[in-house]
Order: structure tokens, then C-alpha cells, then sequence
């Protein structure tokens, strides 16, 4: 990962922080989450992450290109990815790769994975992100 991608990151954190009060990813699908809550309840084998963390850590590999394996070392790896998804080392467990792979194949298979990126990619442009 380069140092454009980090900064991008670091500067999304930074504004996530300040605005995450304001404006919850609740708010930005709004129904979305709830049918993707629905999916995960039929689907879940074990107790399952936050929606929004688990949303949160489906999109960064889209954005950074990160293979499910690479996302699972760089939420260990790096600070600012877990910060961004709500996950700390200390508090519980972060998703394995596999974790990360069924939940975008959920996605995938009921046709929400472009929408819900889609959706977040709307966002930032609104608060002046580039595209």
C-alpha cells in the first residue's frame, strides 16, 4: 500500500471521527442495513461483528484493492484501518479472512455489494472527497 493510500485513509478517519455523531452509516443506507441485517441473522453460524465494522472493513478493500487475506493482516497491522472499522486489539476479536469473504459473498449473492459501495463512494463525494 502507498503513502497516497494511507494519507486517503488517515484523512477518511479523521473525518470519520468528526462526523460519525452526525451522520451514521444507519442513516446513509438507511433501509439497506436492515435487509443486510435480515441476510446476516439467516446466515450467521456464530455471533456475528457490528454491521456497520463489517461494512466498514467490506469497503476498504474495495477502495485500497486488498485481497480478503491482506484486509484480515492489515486490520493487525494497521492502526488507522481499525480505527476506521471500530475494531481495537485490546477490546475482542477482529474478522478473519474468512469472515470477510462470506460476508461480501452474501453481498454478491443477493446483489447489494455494488450498491452499498455505491452508496458510501455518494457520500464521500457529498462532504468533498474526490471521486
Amino acid at each position: 500500500m502507498d503513502w497516497r493510500c494511507l494519507f486517503k485513509l488517515r484523512l477518511f478517519s479523521v473525518e470519520r471521527d468528526r462526523v460519525q455523531r452526525k451522520v451514521c452509516v444507519g442513516y446513509l443506507l438507511s433501509g439497506m442495513l436492515t435487509v443486510i441485517a435480515i441476510l446476516v441473522d439467516h446466515h450467521r453460524p456464530r455471533p456475528a461483528y457490528p454491521l456497520a465494522s463489517t461494512i466498514r472493513v467490506y469497503c476498504m478493500p474495495q477502495w485500497f484493492g486488498l485481497s480478503d487475506p491482506a484486509m484480515e493482516e492489515a486490520l493487525y497491522e494497521i492502526a488507522s484501518m481499525r480505527r476506521f472499522a471500530d475494531f481495537s486489539l485490546g477490546s475482542g476479536s477482529i474478522p478473519d479472512e474468512t469472515t470477510i469473504l462470506n460476508f461480501r459473498h452474501l453481498l454478491e449473492k443477493h446483489g447489494m455489494a455494488g450498491r452499498v459501495i455505491a452508496l458510501i463512494n455518494q457520500y464521500l463525494v457529498s462532504v468533498g472527497y474526490p471521486g
